[in-house]
């Protein structure tokens, strides 16, 4: 399977999530909220109902579905990648069940040969999460759009690192 994003640091990625609701200041010019609602403008079923759009500005509605039929990508590709969760959503929405959670990482063990760099702004929720063993084929990472941002999110990405995983910060969209 070819790489089927543009994406420079990634070479799939795995949209197990789709929709969100806003949580930070990042969140007002969401590119995802506006890809959504071109996406379902264009007949893509998967986004439809996700978000609305005026103007140049997507705005999600706040439903948030998690797509049970994408679960086993990754184990069906058998060349070693690094796939991005999840571009068109938030892994660590509170809507994304304990169960859903578990199912997706049972998966990322699975597929050891590949790198899965898990992104998400709910950091909060994702270190609680993760009480079970580093998978050394995992890096977490938070975004932080400004430095009230990161210091928020740092106490968890410590409490992460600590028991293990490895972690990483998205600064964007830099506010």
């Amino acid at each position: 399977m070819a790489a089927n994003t543009a994406i420079e640091w990634c070479d799939h990625t795995w949209t197990l999530v789709v929709g969100c609701d806003a949580v930070s200041p990042a969140c007002a010019k969401c590119y995802a909220a506006l890809l959504a609602a071109r996406l379902e403008a264009m007949g893509t079923e998967k986004y439809r109902g996700l978000a609305t759009r005026v103007g140049n500005v997507g705005k999600w509605t706040g439903e948030v579905r998690f797509d049970a039929t994408v679960l086993d990508l990754p184990l069906r590709t058998r060349k070693p990648a690094r796939w991005f969760l999840t571009s068109m959503g938030d892994i660590a929405h509170d809507k994304v069940t304990d169960a859903q959670l578990d199912l997706t990482f049972d998966v990322i063990e699975r597929a050891h040969w590949h790198t899965f760099l898990v992104l998400t702004k709910r950091i909060a929720r994702l270190a609680r999460f993760l009480r079970r063993r580093p998978l050394k084929n995992v890096v977490i990472g938070c975004t932080a759009e400004n430095q009230l941002q990161a210091d928020a999110h740092l106490p968890h990405m410590h409490e992460i690192s600590e028991r293990g995983w490895r972690t990483f910060v998205s600064y964007e969209p830099a506010l």
